[in-house]
């Protein structure tokens, strides 16, 4: 098998555990007081993703050097981190 079809099994896998193990530990996180695993797993997957777009954008459009690339995702991390503070308070 090709290299890059074992990657892609390996992908495949990796997401298929993933999203197969969100049920049980749901149940463990929901039954302790946490918030639903499934949802805080693609949370951190679609953030992820995020990063890295941002960071591959600014690489390709050649936004200054790596010290500049850092600041700008620092800065897109704390406001996320702001926005999910102001969006957990209004919920309460």
């Amino acid at each position: 098998m090709p290299p890059h079809r074992l990657l892609l099994l390996g992908v495949l896998l990796t997401l298929g555990i993933g999203w197969g193990s969100t049920q049980s530990l749901g149940k463990i996180a929901v039954s302790t007081g946490h918030g639903f695993f499934g949802l805080i797993f693609w949370q951190l997957v679609i953030g992820a993703l995020v990063l890295v777009s941002l960071q591959t954008g600014m690489v390709l459009i050649g936004f200054g050097d790596g010290s500049y690339r850092k600041i700008v995702i620092g800065a897109a991390l704390v406001i996320a981190v702001w926005l999910d503070i102001v969006y957990r308070k209004r919920i309460k």
